[in-house]
């Protein structure tokens, strides 16, 4: 479950349908009874929508290297997965446990005030 303080302009997150799934991207939120999020499906509610799991491939996508076992971007970066569990950090530290892409692109813009943004072949 997404929770509404995570939730920003330009996140990429998961509507379900009854095909299957679609990836979003936020365009803008409100809160009415319930917190509702704009696409460019419409607007829903927040809880039609699920976070999107991290893996390998979505670092890349997002530009990041792999360094085995890391994944680095900018030189400063990085993205570890350890433990079962997987780690935001900044040169040699490790900063925050991560799970979903949205908390990615949220850490990364809070750091850099910059979107993070997918490789360009990704929007092919």
């Amino acid at each position: 479950m997404i929770k509404p303080e995570e939730i920003r302009k330009g996140l990429l997150i998961r509507l379900e349908t009854e095909g299957g799934f679609i990836l979003e991207t936020i365009k803008g939120e409100y809160e009415d009874d319930e917190f509702m999020v704009t696409t460019n499906y419409g607007t829903r509610k927040l809880s039609d929508f699920s976070p999107i799991l991290i893996t390998p491939q979505w670092l890349i996508d997002y530009g990041f290297n792999e360094v085995n076992p890391l994944y680095y971007k900018d030189n400063h970066f990085h993205v570890a997965f350890a433990d079962s569990k997987i780690y935001f950090g900044m040169f040699e530290h490790h900063i925050r446990e991560i799970k979903y892409v949205h908390d990615l692109q949220n850490i990364y813009y809070a750091i850099t005030q910059k979107e993070l943004a997918l490789n360009d072949h990704t929007n092919q």
